[in-house]
């Protein structure tokens, strides 16, 4: 079984505001059920930026 997909609207930790949700998706890659997915340096609600653990992964 495989790692989880970050998706816009997931909860997510932040080193440096705590608790926070993702902010934006990849439109063009929804998810099973239609939600966008988040990429590395993808943006959240504090303003920071996301890090993927799977940065070897390529979509496409």
């Amino acid at each position: 079984m495989g790692r989880p997909l970050a998706r816009k609207g997931d909860a997510a930790l932040c080193d440096r505001h705590g608790e926070t949700v993702i902010d934006e998706g990849d439109e063009s890659f929804p998810d099973q059920d239609g939600r966008p997915v988040a990429m590395h340096l993808h943006r959240c609600a504090c303003g920071c930026r996301l890090i993927s653990s799977l940065q070897n992964v390529h979509i496409g």
